[in-house]
């Protein structure tokens, strides 16, 4: 629509090409903040799509029944906000020019030209979920949908040994760090199987998890402890961190088993944890 527009522009005002071109472009972006709705329809991908921390995502946005547009006569606008910011637009589309606000936002003209507006986003951060608007003019009609994209981060975990200090020959600690994930909401829980045991026994005493610490970029880490006084009465007996979070499916497990004769073991001795999937 914007060359057809410039040269109608050009021959009847006399104007020169370049004024025309920018006048078009002007002329299609009011028609895309002004054009009513009508029997154009736009497909997201169900209200809300998550992602994983720095990984590249496609938020989803397709005119149904398409299968060959002219995208000189397309106008495309992508917004974004959430739940303490005003809209701020994206990337924008209008006739043959292009703007990606967010660095490295783009949509592909090749699958607009078959109805695909979907938006894409390397490198997605935790500041960066929100709604996600995508306006879409096809002329005359004009047609919106939105999404929540939500974006997780897996936690890391390990499970270590250590005895407190030097001095300290009483007890140790069984030790469950997890590091680097969003959103905080988290839980530890402890379990203990030993020969005699068909299955782990739940732990409810002597266990201290720390509040989550927030990360600069926005992830968290946690710690739990689970003391054990010495000397221990079931040596050889396997202790369990069990990790939820809302980024796996299931829980996670971590396994460390106690060497015979751990009363001996020295201050800050580690000895790293298997991870049961």
């Amino acid at each position: 629509m914007v060359d057809p527009l410039a040269k109608a522009l050009w021959s009847a005002l006399g104007m020169s090409w370049a004024m025309a071109m920018a006048l078009a472009r002007l002329l299609l972006a009011l028609w895309l903040a002004l054009a009513a709705a009508g029997g154009l329809e736009v497909e997201m991908a169900g209200r809300r799509q998550t992602v994983s921390l720095n990984k590249n995502i496609t938020i989803i946005c397709k005119v149904p029944g398409a299968p060959n547009l002219d995208i000189r006569t397309m106008g495309i606008r992508w917004f974004w906000k959430n739940q303490t910011s005003d809209l701020e637009k994206v990337f924008e589309f209008i006739g043959d020019h292009q703007e990606a606000i967010r660095p490295g936002a783009t949509v592909s003209l090749w699958r607009l030209k078959r109805g695909d507006a979907s938006l894409q986003l390397p490198a997605i951060q935790l500041r960066e979920a929100g709604e996600y608007r995508c306006v879409v003019v096809v002329t005359p009609q004009k047609a919106e949908g939105r999404v929540w994209l939500e974006v997780i981060a897996y936690p890391v975990s390990k499970l270590v040994w250590e005895q407190p200090t030097v001095n300290n020959k009483e007890e140790i600690h069984a030790v469950c760090k997890s590091s680097g994930f969003y959103p905080p909401n988290i839980s530890i829980r402890w379990k203990k199987w030993i020969q005699k045991s068909a299955q782990y026994q739940e732990i409810s005493e002597n266990i201290f998890t720390e509040r989550p610490v927030k990360n600069e970029d926005g992830t968290f880490n946690i710690t739990s402890y689970l003391k054990l006084k010495l000397p221990v009465e079931d040596t050889g007996a396997t202790y369990q961190c069990v990790i939820w979070h809302k980024s796996w499916p299931t829980s996670q497990k971590l396994n460390l088993t106690l060497p015979r004769g751990g009363e001996n073991l020295p201050a800050r001795f580690q000895l790293e944890g298997l991870c049961i999937p």
